[in-house]
């Protein structure tokens, strides 16, 4: 009897500790908020699609000139692209030419170096000698001035006066004669070196003249060989499989040498579901996505929607064309991941999805309002990105509740 009383007294005490524990209110901490507000968002369409190739065409690569086949860098079956070297032919000859043609370039350019250094040697020399002439000439008209002068007043001392002897005043004489033909003599030397002067600077220019020409020659030679020993290499001009190869080495083209297999056109094609064709126009934009690089975006365009329906599973998909998107790194049958920009929404309300709960079947959201958060029902619309459109039950500026700390 007494064991009893101490069972039925254990259980009315957890008994209170329940209904304590379960009455005990739950306090909402937010730990982040978002500020409603407006902007614009895409209503889209996503679905699964696969990279097909369109169209198929076969180019032929022939051997432009008749020289040996040196070396082959492909086999039958490999995949080329735009640029690759196919193969080698033998092009001693040409070489040897464009060495003899730089070779002959190197010597005409030292030579010019050669003979310009000496002509201005030369005019440098020369225009040296003007300048001491001159200056020497200068020198003589000031004596011929002094003494012409002197010899006036010594013409009148001796013939007037009879101060000075005649030997003295012939001196004079002989002296300004001599300072004159001295002059003339300087003159005749500074035209002499003026003329040579002008032959020199004529030298001068004619010898660029005629080294720019034999400059000119030769680089328009060495173009010319350097373009033809372009078609010594074969080179892939587009992306694409060998399906044919009749190169051999050490033997002479057998044209063609390569037929190459071109996948040019790559679409998109995208499976969408029946229920969302009517939604589907020509014109929309449509991003996707390929396993093989997941963080690389393409961005093309919906060019058809065609008619023939594809059943799979019993439900009904129609398969709408996706072009001029960017085709690198693409290949045929590679899964893509898309999403059809249906229409834009401009300058509407927007929150984030997290943000709405669902009770009882309405659409709610925590509003914090200053030190109190408020529950609310409101309406949404479009969906993307994370985002959704607020219809009614919030305004600009709210504060909504994204999530909270916890219970306390």
């Amino acid at each position: 009897m007494k064991k009893i009383l101490v069972l039925i007294f254990i259980l009315l005490i957890g008994a209170g500790a329940y209904f304590k524990l379960k009455n005990k209110k739950k306090v909402l901490i937010p730990k982040k908020t978002y500020i409603v507000k407006y902007m614009d968002l895409n209503e889209t369409l996503d679905e699964t699609g696969i990279i097909k190739v369109e169209d198929k065409y076969y180019v032929s690569i022939s051997s432009p000139i008749n020289e040996k086949v040196l070396k082959v860098f492909v086999k039958k079956g490999d995949y080329v692209k735009k640029g690759d070297l196919l193969a080698t032919l033998d092009s001693y000859y040409v070489e040897k030419d464009i060495k003899s043609l730089k070779n002959k370039l190197e010597k005409v350019i030292l030579e010019y170096k050669k003979n310009l250094k000496d002509l201005n040697l030369k005019l440098s020399d020369l225009n040296y000698q003007i300048n001491f002439t001159k200056i020497n000439l200068a020198n003589k008209e000031k004596d011929f001035k002094y003494y012409a002068w002197l010899l006036s007043k010594y013409r009148y001392l001796y013939k007037n006066k009879k101060i000075i002897s005649e030997e003295k005043y012939k001196n004079v004489k002989v002296t300004l004669d001599k300072i004159r033909n001295e002059i003339n003599s300087l003159k005749e030397k500074i035209k002499k070196l003026e003329k040579e002067k002008e032959y020199l600077l004529a030298k001068l220019e004619l010898t660029k003249k005629i080294f720019e020409k034999e400059k000119r020659d030769i680089l328009i030679d060495l173009q010319e060989k350097k373009k033809k020993l372009e078609n010594y290499n074969i080179i892939s001009p587009i992306d694409g499989q060998i399906v044919n190869l009749n190169a051999k080495e050490n033997t002479y083209p057998q044209n063609p040498l390569f037929e190459i297999l071109s996948s040019k056109k790559l679409v998109n094609y995208v499976y969408v579901d029946e229920i969302d064709i009517g939604k589907i126009k020509k014109g929309q934009k449509v991003i996707f996505k390929v396993d093989a690089y997941p963080q690389r975006k393409y961005i093309g365009v919906l060019k058809d929607i065609l008619i023939k329906p594809i059943i799979q599973n019993n439900v009904v998909f129609y398969l709408v064309k996706v072009t001029g998107f960017n085709k690198t790194g693409l290949l045929p049958e590679m899964t893509t991941h898309n999403e059809i920009i249906l229409r834009t929404l401009k300058h509407v309300l927007v929150i984030p999805s997290q943000a709405v709960k669902w009770e009882h079947g309405k659409e709610i959201v925590y509003v914090l309002k200053g030190n109190t958060i408020e529950k609310r029902i409101i309406k949404t619309g479009v969906e993307n990105n994370g985002y959704v459109q607020v219809l009614k039950g919030l305004k600009p500026g709210e504060k909504v509740v994204l999530s909270f700390e916890g219970n306390r």
